[in-house]
């Protein structure tokens, strides 16, 4: 028997259950908040949240007709309000689909003004000049951390994450060849006196740290 690799789920407020967000997924796309939109950040932090599988599927477009059904469902009575898309957009939406998606205002997600766009070599410098030894107000750490409150992490990701780190890293001085390995990527961020996330972009492209280093994994090879 083949496995159900896809799910169908919705996320509510627990103190009135009403449903905001319908949605499909795969793997642990359901505690995922990457790129989920404005309202649904928002609800998520004003109020207690929690989430509930409703249906597995073998088949992708089974799965994506009954996130449009159940979406669609929920719109009429005037919930799933942080649902800007529906079901596989382009496969599923008809003109009688649209019509009901009207009737509660259904709103296209907001495209970024950058989207697209690549910013120059000089404008990059004049960005790092200028953020170059900033420090977050109390009141934006405050905000950062509120806003991770009600967040749920497995305890499969927990144990991800955690193993993540553990992994050995290995420092290339690119002038003098020299090479240090570290037990973990914390260790090195400590040396270095930088925070951890500044050294996950160099680890994973393999582009040159600060025009002297090149970090990587211990089982990885340098390119020339």
């Amino acid at each position: 028997m083949i496995e159900a690799k896809y799910y169908v789920y919705e996320w509510y407020i627990e103190e009135t259950n009403e449903i905001f967000y319908v949605g499909k997924g795969t793997g642990n796309r359901v505690i995922s908040m990457k790129n989920r939109n404005s309202y649904f950040k928002n609800i998520r932090k004003k109020y207690k949240c929690n989430y509930r599988i409703l249906k597995y599927f073998q088949n992708e477009n089974d799965a994506y007709n009954y996130e449009l059904k159940r979406g669609l469902e929920l719109k009429e009575i005037g919930q799933a309000k942080a649902c800007y898309v529906l079901g596989n957009f382009k496969k599923f939406i008809d003109d009688s689909v649209l019509k009901k998606m009207k009737k509660t205002a259904f709103k296209k997600e907001r495209i970024p003004w950058n989207k697209g766009k690549k910013m120059s070599a000089e404008y990059k410098e004049k960005c790092r000049k200028r953020t170059l030894g900033t420090k977050q107000s109390e009141e934006t750490r405050k905000k950062r951390s509120d806003s991770l409150k009600n967040h749920i992490v497995t305890k499969e990701a927990r144990e991800k994450i955690g193993l993540s780190k553990m992994k050995p890293i290995i420092l290339v001085n690119i002038e003098t060849k020299e090479e240090k390995v570290y037990n973990q990527i914390s260790n090195l961020a400590k040396e270095l006196n930088v925070c951890q996330s500044s050294l996950c972009r160099p680890l994973k492209s393999g582009k040159v740290y600060k025009n002297k280093y090149i970090i990587k994994y211990a089982n990885t090879e340098v390119s020339n």
